[in-house]
Formats: C-alpha cells, structure tokens, sequence
C-alpha cells in the first residue's frame, strides 16, 4: 500500500509531502495547483516500465526531465514514493537529467483515468504514435494501450462482481473490433463507442480495463477531473464499486462540482470509509 509521496522543485511543486489514507483521497485545489501532475507523478511511479527518465518526462512534457524542475531552483528536483513500511517504491532525482532513479521489484497494478474519454479516438492512434512519435500526452496514449490488451484468462471473483455490476449500467459488455470499440449491448446490438452516451463511456472505460486484468482490490486507481455528464447517483456508483475489500482498495480522486463532492462524501462517511481530504494551493501547502 503506498503511504508517502515527497516532491521537491518539480513543475509546480516546490516542496510537498503527502501521508495517503489508506482509503480514499480526494485532492482539491484551483487550476495550476499540481492535481493532475500529483495524479502523473503517482501513475508514472506505480509503472516500473516508466525506469528511464524519457519515459517518466514523457507523462509531463516532450522536452524532457531538464524541462520539470521548477523555475529558479538551483536544486535538482526530487520524487520518492514510500511504502507503509516506508520502503521506496520510487526515488528520482536529478538537476538537468536524472541522476539517480530506482524502482523497487514490488508489481503495482495502477490505472491513470484521464480527463478525455480516448477509446472513442483510438483507431489508428497507436501506430501513429509509433511512427511518428507525436508529442501527445501519454496518458491518453496510455490509456488506449491498455483498453486494446487482450482480455485477461483469469478473473478474480471480484473482478466479476464489479464487471456484473458495470453491465447492468451498459446494459452490455465492451469489445474491440477492427482498431475500434463497441458496446455490445444484451439484445445484440453493437453500438460503436463513439456513439455511446459519453456517461456511460466512462463505465464502459473502467468495464474493459477490469476485463483485461488490470483493475483489482489491490490496484491504485487515479480518476482525473470528469465534465459532469453523469448524474451524481451515477457518478456515485462508479466511485463506488471497487469498495468491496476497503483494507486493500487504494484510489484518488478530486471531484469538479459541489453536488458531486457531497454526493461521495455523504456515501463515505456514511458507509465508515477512511478517507483524506488533501488542499493544494499555488503556494503548494498542503
């Protein structure tokens, strides 16, 4: 279980440390207070595959490592992400490039949701992305790599209870057809991802990533910022469903609107949930 993220002069970060709940944490904060390179730094962390300091730089930015330290620091930026047993999982540090970055042997199972919805986008994606190496965001690219995974062989028996719960709200299953995805609905009819309610893309989004194994009891699932086009009980229910085994769930969310915030809070206090509530401000205390 992660326990501890410590960044030092890295994008907008000049000093932060964070001890994670356990449970739920939400992080609030303006625009241009770190929430989404929090989300990065954490994701970039939890992938052993991100061991060279061009991939990791690659989440934040196509110029590279020199291109994060904060402005007009003379010291090197800095990232470490400890364990509960306060073993690193992760420490990075350099001035113009990485200097030291280790990873430990620990498998994390870690999923970045993005703000955009991208499998309605995906045909032909990938492979532009490797011709042309295009400076996308790659989390976008991230995210459509894993969607198009096989389907996993073996699935826990909690893994088919939350995607029975998904396909009662899709009304159907997920598959991938020919570069593109379709919601296979329960009558038979295969409605083109695209053309899908963009609400329930997002359920379908989180379905696929649970049917190729990559969502467990024991993942880090990171949510970014969502428009709202879910009802707060939907929204709810999405935020929701991994809560079957509280002690081995760990998740971050930060939420966009007031009736979205207090639906959640409202269902976590209620239901007991450990939980933590981080304020980022451009000051970045915390």
């Amino acid at each position: 279980m992660l326990k501890r993220l410590e960044v030092k002069n890295f994008t907008v970060f000049e000093k932060l440390m964070i001890d994670f709940s356990g449970g739920i944490d939400i992080f609030i904060g303006e625009n241009a207070t770190g929430k989404t390179h929090l989300l990065k730094i954490l994701y970039a962390c939890c992938n052993k595959e991100n061991n060279d300091g061009k991939a990791f730089a690659s989440f934040f930015s196509s110029s590279g490592w020199a291109s994060l330290k904060r402005n007009n620091s003379k010291n090197g930026a800095v990232i470490r992400l400890l364990d509960e047993k306060h073993n690193e999982i992760a420490s990075i540090d350099g001035n113009t490039s990485i200097q030291k970055m280790i990873f430990s042997n620990k498998r994390i199972k870690s999923i970045l949701i993005p703000a955009k919805e991208m499998l309605s986008h995906s045909k032909g994606l990938l492979a532009l992305d490797r011709e042309r190496d295009i400076p996308f965001d790659k989390t976008l690219i991230d995210i459509v790599s894993k969607a198009e995974l096989g389907e996993s062989k073996i699935l826990t028996e909690f893994q088919q209870s939350v995607l029975s719960t998904i396909s009662k709200v899709i009304e159907g299953e997920v598959i991938y057809e020919n570069d593109v995805f379709y919601v296979k609905k329960d009558n038979g009819l295969k409605i083109e991802f695209s053309m899908e309610a963009e609400g329930l893309r997002k359920f379908g989004l989180v379905w696929k990533l649970i049917r190729n194994g990559l969502l467990d009891k024991d993942s880090v699932y990171s949510g970014m910022n969502q428009k709202q086009t879910l009802t707060p009980n939907s929204y709810l229910t999405l935020s929701t469903l991994f809560w079957s085994s509280i002690a081995k769930e760990f998740r971050f969310l930060w939420l966009p609107t007031i009736t979205i915030w207090r639906s959640i809070l409202k269902y976590i206090v209620n239901k007991k949930i450990r939980y933590c509530i981080t304020a980022l401000s451009k000051r970045n205390t915390v």
